[in-house]
């Protein structure tokens, strides 16, 4: 079935809510460990979350759920059937896959503007969460109205370029080697929301580019020409400055001289 097919036919079951959405921490290992980048609208990271559950529901009979807490992670589980051996007569037996699906924005990818309009959209978010879990007990259609402001809360700043996400997958339950082999059929299946980075992201940092080295060593284009710096580890060089001052600075802070060393012994 199509994405947007998948979309609807979720939309009766369980209300997805627009999430909110923490920033990654720390640079260098936002592409590392299984991770992967993808894009969306900044005002409608839901969309991401209701496709995966449509994907998970329809194409794996499986099951997916939102973090109660408002928090951008989804809990899935998924059954296969999987020969125990090898051989064409082995009998096959149920394997349950549980693994978490959580998406942060990026530092890398993401300019600092972009971050900060997009960390004021996930305070309104959580305020939004805040006031649906207040509501919880009221009748369903004062809770159908508030889905509705909160709808219309989130989608107010739709005109923003898309904001670069790190897709990072966690399994719970299940085989490692076998679960990395539903992980990658998971991300052919769900290219749509597992979409990498956005055309201009890729242009602006040269991601485009084939790069090779020459018989000397040197790292050169399509053209032979030596490529002096890579866009994405002098971002990444500058994030870590940063986060290097920031930790000096609230050390400077604290007051060694006064502190009682002693007091938790």
């Amino acid at each position: 079935r199509k994405i947007k097919d998948l979309q609807v036919s979720i939309t009766p079951n369980r209300a997805i809510n627009e999430p909110v959405v923490p920033t990654w921490g720390i640079p260098t290992t936002e592409a590392t460990g299984g991770r992967i980048y993808a894009h969306c609208q900044p005002d409608n990271v839901r969309e991401f979350f209701q496709t995966l559950s449509g994907l998970i529901g329809n194409n794996y009979h499986g099951e997916a759920k939102p973090d109660e807490s408002g928090l951008s992670t989804m809990t899935c589980t998924i059954s296969k059937m999987e020969k125990l051996q090898s051989s064409q007569n082995a009998k096959s037996q149920q394997a349950d896959y549980k693994f978490e699906v959580s998406v942060y924005a990026s530092r890398v990818f993401n300019d600092e503007e972009q971050l900060a309009q997009f960390s004021k959209l996930q305070v309104k978010n959580a305020e939004i969460v805040e006031k649906l879990k207040k509501q919880q007990n009221e009748s369903k259609d004062d809770d159908n109205d508030d889905a509705a402001d909160a709808d219309n809360a989130a989608h107010d700043n739709t005109k923003n370029k898309p904001i670069v996400l790190v897709v990072d997958t966690k399994r719970i339950e299940g085989d490692d080697l076998k679960f990395r082999k539903v992980q990658q059929k998971l991300f052919s299946d769900g290219a749509k929301i597992f979409n990498g980075l956005p055309a201009e992201v890729v242009r602006a940092y040269n991601l485009d580019k084939k790069y090779t080295l020459n018989d000397e060593g040197k790292v050169v284009d399509d053209k032979n020409k030596e490529v002096v710096s890579d866009l994405v580890e002098d971002k990444i060089a500058q994030l870590l400055e940063q986060d290097a001052q920031k930790e000096a600075a609230e050390d400077d802070e604290i007051d060694y001289d006064n502190i009682n060393w002693d007091e938790d012994q």
